[in-house]
């Protein structure tokens, strides 16, 4: 799968009306092919711009690409935060992304 499909699969996985009302911009590093892309998610709506890194971002994520499509199949690979709501981890409105899906050796995660 290339970037920009795997970009509009994630995509297509938000859920819009839960979304609605929440502003985001997600920086990824893919570690292993090098890709750069920002993800901006507003009004209900997860957009992708390739080759490119805001400045003003709400999370940064440097991750390898199959680490990141396992992290939407149904056996991720990312363990979850224990308690979401106390760690400080940002809230992503993807299903098995929330708090970043991230406490994992394999993503690393500022913002």
């Amino acid at each position: 799968m290339d970037m920009d499909m795997l970009l509009d699969y994630c995509a297509i996985q938000i859920d819009g009306e839960k979304a609605a009302g929440k502003d985001a911009v997600i920086n990824i590093r893919f570690t292993d092919t090098g890709d750069k892309v920002s993800l901006i998610l507003a009004n209900g709506v997860l957009n992708h711009r390739m080759d490119r890194q805001e400045k003003d971002a709400d999370l940064t994520l440097e991750v390898g690409k199959m680490d990141f499509v396992n992290s939407f199949s149904a056996r991720p690979t990312l363990r979850l935060c224990v308690s979401p709501e106390n760690c400080g981890c940002p809230v992503i409105p993807w299903p098995s992304m929330n708090c970043a899906a991230a406490l994992s050796p394999q993503i690393r995660i500022s913002g």
